[in-house]
This record gives structure tokens, sequence and C-alpha cells, in this order.
């Protein structure tokens, strides 16, 4: 009878190995959901495409009609499987481009490293309430998002609640696809017509731009420029920041940034939004990205290699905040910065 006992809980602590041993493969096993995206205001529209593995198509991308969220913004689930995806096939009309673009990209053994390490390390994420408190978890990334800017520009981000890192660039190619292809109401529209009303479906100021300055081809590629700098803020009285900072950045990257980190020069794309918590107020800032990519690059040019601050100065009863940009005694103004402050 002893025998048969032991030999029970042997095979009872095998099967409890054995389920731990799954349990610890399955967090390693990549999970997601995929996503596409577009610059706001430069509307694209997927025509086909997948994501694939080695041996298999790993799920379809859907044609969900007019697309135009923002390069920030990882947009809705289109597809998503389970695995490690090694290529990747998109299709999509460009509409102020009057053209096709055509990606058949391969997600170079780098960058599945480079997924597979985020995914697997996760980070900490804090929930807030609206009373001021918040919960400390760990999360892990969830999302593929694949940005399309005008040019063809393609750009893989790795996404999940609060946090998006860039992971590899690809350049599509023109292409040619039929409006009995993709127009639901073929019979009436020739080619050109048909490029032409899908255009007409772009934004009114991008339409202007473009007949002003022409199509900002390489802008995308430009907010990919980084820059050793880091914010300084002249506090009202003596608040501080009372949490974590979160920013967003030009090339569609986002992070929050612990108090720890938030006083040191890094690295990093230029932002294209920051959120000040103070103790009692806060204050969320929208920078335009031309106008602090001209100022960080005149103040790079005069002064080689050295670092550059965002002066961040707040106003008299947290009316406003207000931004320069600066590097040893040359300032710059930011004018166009869109300043939203309340309490919180």
């Amino acid at each position: 009878m002893k025998i048969v006992k032991t030999f029970l809980v042997a095979l009872l602590l095998i099967a409890c190995q054995n389920k731990k041993q799954e349990a610890m493969n399955d967090k390693k096993i990549f999970h997601f959901g995929a996503t596409v995206t577009n610059p706001h205001d430069y509307p694209v529209e997927i025509h086909e495409g997948y994501i694939a593995n080695d041996k298999e198509m790993m799920s379809p991308f859907m044609n969900v009609g007019r697309i135009d969220q923002a390069w920030d913004n990882d947009g809705s689930d289109n597809s998503g499987g389970t695995g490690m995806p090694t290529n990747f096939s998109l299709t999509w009309l460009s509409y102020a481009e009057k053209k096709f673009w055509l990606v058949e990209g391969k997600i170079s053994p780098a960058a599945q490293a480079k997924i597979q390490t985020l995914f697997e390390a996760g980070y900490e994420h804090t929930q807030w309430r609206s009373d001021g408190t918040g919960t400390e978890s760990h999360i892990t990334y969830k999302t593929l998002c694949f940005g399309l800017a005008p040019s063809g520009l393609v750009v893989l981000w790795l996404a999940g609640e609060d946090r998006r890192v860039e992971i590899e660039t690809y350049q599509a190619k023109e292409t040619h696809i039929s409006p009995n292809a993709f127009y639901r109401n073929p019979d009436n529209f020739n080619e050109k017509e048909f490029l032409d009303d899908y255009y007409t479906l772009t934004p009114k100021e991008t339409q202007a731009y473009i007949a002003q300055y022409g199509l900002p081809l390489n802008r995308w590629r430009n907010y990919r420029k980084k820059y050793n700098y880091r914010f300084t803020i002249q506090y009202y009285k003596e608040d501080a920041e009372s949490s974590e900072r979160e920013v967003k950045y030009l090339n569609g990257e986002t992070e929050m940034l612990p108090l720890t980190k938030i006083d040191l020069y890094q690295e990093k794309a230029l932002p294209s939004y920051a959120r000040f918590i103070f103790n009692i107020y806060n204050g969320d800032a929208t920078f335009d990205g031309e106008e602090i990519s001209k100022a960080f690059n005149t103040l790079s040019k005069n002064h080689p290699n050295k670092n550059i601050d965002i002066n961040v100065k707040v106003a008299f009863e947290y009316e406003t905040l207000t931004f320069t940009v600066q590097c040893e005694d040359e300032v710059i103004p930011l004018k166009n910065v869109k300043v939203a402050m309340y309490t919180n």
C-alpha cells in the first residue's frame, strides 16, 4: 500500500511540475494583436495583407475602410496570432498621395529577438484612480502596430498600455491596383477619377497644405531623429511633480518616465506630447512637430554635441505652461505648444 501511495505522490508531483513548466513556457509564447495606424489627416485604406511565420500564414489584414488615426495611436485590432511572426505583407491606398503601396517585410532576427525580450520582461504599470491613488501591477506588451506614412515608410512598433517601442522600419514600393479590384462600385470611375475621388476624402487642411507646400514626404523619417535632452521645470512656489511623467514622441514611441529619471539627459526622439502631474494640477502639452524639430536642428548646428534643455515655466496660479528650448546661452521660444491645465 505504501508503494502505491508513494507512486501516486510521485505522479502528482510530476503532474504539478509539468503544469508549472507549461505555465512558464506559456509566458514565453508571444500572443499578439496586430493594428494599423497612420499620421493624422493622411488617411489610408488597406487593400489586403497578412502576417506569417516561416511555416504558415498567421492572420490576414482586413479592409476596414478609411483609417485616420494618429502616429502615436495604436488603432483597432485588425488581426493577431500566437507565436513569433517572421514576415508580413500589406497593400494600401494613400489617399493624399493618390497611390497604392506594397510592402513585403521580413521581420529581422534582431527584431524578433527584441520583441521576445521586451515581451518576456514586461514592465511595471500603475493604474491610477480618480482619487489620485494607484495600483501597481506587472504587465507586458500585446500589440504589433504597423504605421503607414506618406512616401511608403512603414514603422513597426511593439505596444502595451502606456508603452510603445520602435522595433524596425521598412520601405514600401509603389504598386498598381485597378479600381475593379479595390472599389466597391468599379463601373462608376476610371482609374484617375477613382484616385481623385479618394483624394477628396483627405481633410481640407491637408489638401490646403499640399497645395501650398507639397507632400511632406520626409517628415516622419525626420521625426525618428534622436537628441540628447531633458525637461527642466520652474515650479510654482514649492510644488513638484508628484508621479511619473507620460511622454509621447514624434517617432511614435510612448513611455512613462519614473520620477528617478525625469531630470536625466536621455537620447530620445523629440516629444509630441507630455503630461506633467503636479501635487494639485496637471498640465498637458502637445508640441508642434515642425516647430520643435526646427528649434532642435538650429541648436544642434550651433552647439554640436551639447546637451539641450526644454525649459518649462509654470505660470501664476497654474494658468498655463510656457516652453523654451535652450543650449548653453542660446534660447528659442516654442510658441505653438497647445497646453491644457486642470486639477487632478
